[in-house]
Formats: structure tokens, sequence, C-alpha cells
């Protein structure tokens, strides 16, 4: 098969690694910046031309199918390559895309999913998409899973956008990494500023945020590390549950609390919390974020069927506090068969739930890396260098679904230390 790849069709940035070959990539920068694009129009150029097994990968499988399975999915069909590929149906079970006149494939499985990552063989190249998600074990552990072929080396790609200066990346990849990592990689970084491809719109809306929040600015505009000095929690850990508590479903909890967040362009999120009460109430209640939905650009309908398809009947008759600035959505949850109670949201409301989570121990599983982004990026608002107690709206819509779960258990817990205190 003969064809041809016009420079057009890729931002100049990119050109020059169209053959690059290093194991380790690493492509990392701000926003809308095309990276992603660019991966998946290499990889599936070169599934055309060679034979490879391509694993793409997320720390949690359930995301896959709208990011990565969509992102090579939509440069197939963009190459016009359609009768080359086999492409299952976005209602299929299987993600697994096969190339007819090379035998390559493309293998989708999120890192929750262990059973589906060790039945997998013979891997080339892995992607990783926002590999910020991941943990330096799972990268340790894709490391060891791929081996090089005679024709190729192995190859590991990362993308990300550098939302911590706190990550484990920085810290391999950058600060100090190890010889043998620096000979074998490859980083670029990039901005929307490279993207030719944008609309003057977009360019507008990033460049919006540099007076709303210089932060964000920095690190999804400028692709810079994200340097937080007034980070509003300190007081969580990320780890994975099962190996440190031997936690595998809700039983292991004393009570399971559930909270919701709308939006759009920002993301819908259902959070799914787990409390274990102290021995004796002067010792702080343990709050474990047990899973998290979390996805934009979805209706309020279609965000029902996706939590129907994910929690099945696990939700039945559970309360979900949500929400309270679209009475709407609710209602519409509820006429879905959703047990729904309207949020708080009244003055220093976010002051308080904030407070009563800091009094907290909080776990976050691995299977939450976008909770785990938020906390790490949920910061107050500062002026003339002074930190105010007042939280800038942004990371905060997993926070938010947690602060609408835990409001009951607030409440009830503040009147008990009241009886105490009376006694």
């Amino acid at each position: 098969m003969e064809f041809q790849i016009h420079e057009d069709m890729f931002n100049p940035v990119y050109l020059p690694y169209l053959k690059r070959n290093e194991i380790y990539q690493i492509y990392y920068g701000g926003g809308s910046s095309g990276k992603s694009f660019f991966i998946a129009e290499r990889l599936v150029l070169e599934a055309l031309m060679y034979k490879k097994k391509t694993l793409c990968v997320r720390k949690v499988g359930n995301k896959i199918r709208d990011s990565l399975f969509a992102q090579i999915t939509e440069i197939i069909n963009l190459f016009q390559m359609q009768n080359y590929f086999k492409v299952p149906s976005s209602r299929s079970n299987n993600l697994t895309i096969d190339c007819k006149t090379t035998g390559s494939q493309f293998l989708f499985t999120g890192l929750d999913e262990v059973d589906k990552l060790n039945s997998i063989v013979g891997i080339t190249d892995i992607w990783v998409e926002e590999a910020y998600e991941i943990t330096q074990a799972d990268f340790l552990q894709l490391d060891t899973r791929i081996r090089g072929q005679k024709d190729f080396k192995k190859r590991i790609i990362f993308s990300f956008n550098p939302v911590s200066a706190r990550s484990w990346i920085k810290d391999f990849w950058f600060d100090n990494v190890t010889d043998y990592y620096k000979d074998n990689s490859i980083i670029l970084k990039t901005t929307y500023r490279d993207n030719r491809f944008l609309s003057p719109h977009d360019f507008e809306a990033l460049e919006a945020k540099k007076e709303i929040d210089p932060v964000f600015y920095n690190v999804y505009a400028n692709g810079e590390w994200g340097e937080y000095s007034n980070i509003i929690f300190s007081n969580w850990k990320y780890v994975n549950f099962e190996k440190k508590f031997g936690i595998t479903d809700l039983g292991y909890f004393d009570k399971v609390l559930y909270g919701m967040d709308f939006g759009y362009n920002d993301p819908n999120v259902l959070i799914t919390v787990g409390v274990k009460f102290p021995p004796r109430p002067t010792l702080p209640i343990e709050l474990f974020i047990f899973d998290e939905f979390y996805e934009t650009k979805l209706t309020n309908t279609e965000f029902i069927k996706k939590v129907k398809d994910i929690y099945g009947n696990q939700l039945y008759g559970k309360k979900i506090t949500c929400d309270s600035a679209n009475p709407g959505f609710r209602i519409e949850w509820q006429q879905a068969g959703f047990k729904m109670a309207k949020a708080n949201k009244g003055n220093g409301s976010i002051q308080t739930g904030i407070s009563f989570l800091k009094s907290c121990k909080i776990w976050i599983s691995e299977r939450c890396p976008n909770t785990k982004m938020e906390f790490e990026s949920y910061r107050y608002k500062t002026k003339d260098e002074e930190v105010l107690d007042e939280p800038i709206d942004n990371f905060n819509h997993a926070i938010d679904s947690i602060r609408y779960a835990v409001e009951d258990l607030r409440i009830n817990r503040n009147r008990k230390i009241r009886k105490i205190r009376v006694r």
C-alpha cells in the first residue's frame, strides 16, 4: 500500500519527531497544544507501515472509550483510512482496533484493570495519556511488560499537562533523571501557541485566564509546572486501597456517601466516599475517596446514562447529595430513579465544608486521579502576598462533590461535639 504524507497535516513543531525512536518519549506542556493529536497521528501512520502492537492506557479504564479510543478513531477517519482498519462499534465492549493490511493492533485498557493487563503480550508501544494520573510504580510495571522487536525498540510515550510540581514525573524525568533514562529519552514541551489549528476564540479563552487565575494560566497556557504556595489541603494521601488496607469493596466502611457536581465544560462529577469513624470522638474521622466519575462535555441526560452504565444498581436507593444551583438537573435525575438531595449552598457553606474536610484524615484511591489532581491544586486567593480565607473557584469539582457528600456527617458531628461540651 502506498500513501503520501503532507506536512500540512501536522503542526510544524512536531514534524522533527515523526521518526524519533527513543524508548521513552515525553510530550508535555499547556492545554490545546495538539500533543495528543500528534501522537495519535503518528501511531496510526506507523500501524499502516509496520506490524505493531500498541497499548493505549490511562489510570482508570472507564475513561478510555471517550479519550484514547476516540482519538485514534478520529485520526483513522481524518486520514480516510476506514477501509484499512477494523474499528469496533462505539457500543461494543471490545475496544481493539485492527489494521487489515499489516496486522497492527491498538489495544485500550486502564491500569485498574489488572487482569486484562496481565493477559496482554507482545506489546511494542505504550501510550500513557494524562500520565500525571499514574504512579511511579505503575510506570515501572509498564516498563517491564514491554519488549522490543528485531526491527523496533520498545517505546513508551507520555502525554500530560504539568499540573503539579509535586508529581513523581518531575522528579523522575526532569530533576533527578538517571543516566539510563536520560540517554534513552526525548522531551518536548509545547503550548497552544504551537498549534496552528486553533481558532482565535480558543486563543482568547486561554489568554483570558491570565487575569482570572495566573497559576492556572501558567500551567495550561504556558505549560509550566504548577507551583502552589497557598494550597488548601495537606491532610490527604494517594494510595492503593487494596494494598494498604485490603479494601476491595464498600463493605469495609462504616458509612458510604455520594456527592455530585454538575457541569459541561466543567466536569460532571460523581464521588463515592467511604467513612470510618474513630474509636474516640476526639480523633479524626477518616474519609476514603473510593471512586470517581469525572467527565466533561456531557449533557445531563448523557451523564445519567453513563452513570447507569457504569454503576448499574449500586446507587439504587442511595442518597446522592448534589449541587443545588441547577434544580432542573436534580429533577431529571429523580425522574430517572435516583434519590437526590440538594446541598446547602448558603453563605459560608464553602468555608465551613472546607474546615470540616481539613479536620478529617483523607485517603484518595489510585482509582481517583482527578480527585488527586484537585487536592494538589485547590488553593486560596491571595492579595498583596496575603493569603485570604477564600478559595479560588478552580480545581474544585470533585472537592465540591465530596463536600456535598459529607454535609450531613459534618452537621451531625458538630451536634455531637456541642452536646459533649455542654455536658
